[in-house]
């Protein structure tokens, strides 16, 4: 089961972005405390071939049927 490990340098590290950008340091704050509150996400998080191993992580497709969708058909 896998666990959350904090590094000695995490409060400072996480004070310091609180000051530079309080909007993520509480994004982050808040998924820390939802993993420890919520362990099986954690493990959901880890299994192998649960996250995009493409590059770019997401698939330009979509965009592209969009893209093209909204384009005026000139025939």
């Amino acid at each position: 089961m896998p666990t959350l490990d904090y590094s000695a340098e995490f409060e400072t590290e996480l004070e310091a972005l609180y000051a530079e950008d309080e909007d993520s340091a509480a994004l982050i704050d808040a998924l820390l405390f939802e993993l420890e509150e919520w362990p099986e996400l954690l493990d959901e998080l880890c299994i192998a071939q649960r996250h995009w191993a493409h590059k770019p992580t997401f698939e330009i497709k979509r965009f592209k049927e969009v893209w093209q969708s909204a384009i005026p058909s000139t025939s």
